[in-house]
């Protein structure tokens, strides 16, 4: 996607986290492959919103707003925290929308409100698609498949690029195959 001034979006910066963080912001310009960024959350010594020239791989529209009906304990999410966006795993639910989360890349836990809550979506090829779930019930599916049906490890998993992971399944009467993008976090699969 061509970004043009004035478009709301989200950098990712990966600054302290193997996760990185996506912080809101807006383009002021753009010209090839790169974006000028005001942040939204972000200021200077001065109080001025923070500017910064950024690769346009690292940078993604906002998300549309999806509601999720209820959250559970287990839950990986996309969490409100300090001027960004931050994954994290819901620990305990609380009373009043309140939920103890425990951010990814730290011990600790700290609670929100589920206003600082959201789904986790990947932008790929111009098209939202919500993330999760799906990835951990593919492999909760073939680990049951290894086991009931007594097989030896029939799925391999192997770098496909520098920026995708591949994971191939061959069992006797079908074949399925994984693809994870690293960058944009978004998996696909093929029968």
């Amino acid at each position: 996607m061509k970004f043009k001034e004035g478009n709301l979006v989200e950098v990712l910066r990966r600054d302290h986290e193997p996760c990185g963080s996506w912080f809101p912001g807006s383009v002021v310009s753009a010209r090839g492959n790169y974006c000028k960024i005001r942040y939204k959350s972000l200021s200077n010594n001065k109080g001025e919103p923070v500017m910064e020239k950024v690769r346009e791989e690292d940078v993604r529209p906002q998300p549309p707003h999806k509601k999720r009906k209820r959250w559970m304990v287990g839950d990986v999410a996309e969490i409100f925290d300090f001027q960004c966006w931050r994954e994290g795993k819901i620990a305990k639910v609380l009373n009043n929308n309140l939920f103890v989360v425990r951010l990814f890349g730290s011990i600790q836990l700290k609670e929100f409100h589920e206003s600082s809550i959201r789904i986790q979506q990947a932008w790929h090829n111009n098209n939202w698609s919500v993330i999760g779930k799906v990835f951990v019930f593919l492999l909760m599916l073939m680990l049951w498949f290894t086991f009931n049906f007594s097989l030896a490890n029939p799925f391999q998993l192997f770098q496909k690029s520098a920026s995708s992971l591949c994971i191939n399944a061959s069992l006797s009467y079908f074949e399925i195959e994984l693809h994870f993008d690293l960058q944009t976090e978004c998996l696909t699969f093929s029968f």
